[in-house]
């Protein structure tokens, strides 16, 4: 009995989300736009073989294909056994302060602000990848600051004045 075609294996759900975060690095460095990353990501989340979620990657400088594992009993190297990049959750945290700070109070701001650029930091160093909602973070908390301390002055001079 032959082997099966190895881009006919199936893939699991690990292997799919290590595509899609290869799919996020390639939208932050710019190489897709969003709504290309949008189409892969949903594609690579239908994906069932090993092609399928192998031709999302065909044109992205330094992607790693899915490997399907050997099944002469030789380990091979995997998607999920790439090395990854360490989490920014720094990134996320100013993202979701910034959005709460436009809704809810200004200390939001500040911590957005300041996550914000934390994040930013840490992506630029190359111990995060999520630079793109840290930025977006840091642009939300700035923006609201400035709202927050007018309707705080404007509130304590008609209440005091």
């Amino acid at each position: 009995m032959s082997d099966p075609d190895p881009d006919s294996l199936r893939v699991s759900d690990e292997e799919r989300d290590a595509v899609a975060a290869q799919l996020q690095d390639s939208l932050d460095a710019g190489r897709i736009d969003l709504s290309e990353f949008d189409e892969r990501t949903r594609a690579a989340y239908d994906a069932a073989t090993y092609g399928e979620l192998n031709r999302l990657l065909t044109d992205l400088p330094g992607a790693v294909p899915a490997v399907p594992p050997r099944t002469d009993g030789r380990s091979s190297p995997t998607t999920s056994g790439m090395a990854a990049k360490p989490s920014n959750d720094l990134g996320t945290g100013a993202l979701v302060c910034g959005v709460m700070s436009v809704v809810a109070f200004f200390p939001f701001s500040i911590l957005a602000i300041v996550l914000g650029a934390v994040g930013i930091g840490k992506a630029n160093k190359g111990s995060g990848h999520d630079k793109s909602r840290a930025i977006a973070g840091l642009i939300l908390g700035s923006v609201s600051l400035p709202v927050w301390a007018t309707f705080v002055t404007l509130s304590s001079t008609l209440w005091w004045g």
